[in-house]
């Protein structure tokens, strides 16, 4: 998986860049594995792009948005906490950041 090759290759720790192209990583791997029904990985990798918190609001953000798309599609009721959750990242972002953003909901979300 050349995704996960990014983060192997270029640790995050060492510098920005490879922070930020990490997490860009871990975003793609997590639609990839849900567009695979890889369920389960795609949960994994969301959660810990949510886990990021206030370090970085746009990919905490995403990983909440993506976590509810997973959890709207199975119709459970965690949807609506990662919908909230991502609701109160995405109110203290950069207005000209929360369309990008929020291109992460699958469109029946974000049509609610």
């Amino acid at each position: 998986e050349a995704y996960r090759a990014v983060w192997e290759y270029f640790p995050p720790e060492q510098t920005s860049e490879n922070l930020y192209h990490s997490r860009l990583a871990k975003k793609r791997l997590a639609k990839l594995y849900r567009d695979k029904n890889q369920i389960d990985k795609a949960i994994a990798l969301y959660k810990e792009l949510a886990a990021i918190g206030s370090q970085d609001k746009e990919f905490a953000a995403i990983g909440h948005l993506g976590l509810a798309n997973i959890y709207a599609g199975q119709s459970r009721p965690e949807a609506v906490q990662a919908l909230s959750a991502a609701a109160a990242i995405i109110s203290t972002m950069e207005i000209d950041r929360r369309d990008d953003v929020l291109n992460t909901l699958d469109a029946p979300l974000r049509e609610q």
